[in-house]
């Protein structure tokens, strides 16, 4: 379960719906690539990320980073800066022999129905959520970026 599912922020999202998670979980990969690049503590990064018509966006950690660094970073640049830390990122573990196989959770998670609680009779659906959040990447079919997505982030 992610902060918007938690929090319901900015809608109630269904936990267990997989269609449209891809874009989603990309988006929250970047946003905490940026938090944890910054240094910044989760609790306080995840208060500061609420736009006042309840849309999540990092507008307030732009705005620290901003007046901290000097920088005048625009929020296009800071997603692409969380963007292209996490294809670095990746790129380093394919190096290291990891697939699209190592991308998953315990057996029972995926494999053994839940029992009780709002998922009773339920696993989770992660190789269907894969696929999506591949392309939402710009990785192939085996969680690989492509040279066109590393080249777009100059990674390449």
């Amino acid at each position: 379960m992610g902060y918007p599912e938690m929090v319901g922020i900015p809608k109630p999202i269904d936990p267990h719906e997989t269609k449209g998670k891809g874009k989603l979980v990309k988006f929250w990969h970047e946003v905490f690539s940026i938090i944890d690049s910054a240094g910044l503590c989760i609790f306080f990064a995840a208060r500061n990320l609420v736009r006042p018509e309840l849309e999540i966006y990092p507008d307030r950690i732009l705005d620290y980073l901003n007046a901290v660094t000097g920088a005048e970073y625009s929020m296009e640049e800071l997603m692409k800066a969380g963007e292209r830390t996490l294809n670095a990122e990746r790129l380093f573990l394919v190096r290291a022999g990891f697939s699209r196989k190592d991308d998953t959770l315990p057996r029972r998670l995926t494999h053994e129905l839940h029992t009780s609680g709002p998922s009773a009779g339920r696993v989770v659906r992660l190789e269907e959520m894969k696929d999506e959040y591949y392309r939402e990447r710009g990785w192939d079919e085996n969680g690989i970026p492509t040279d066109r997505k590393l080249k777009e982030l100059g990674l390449k």
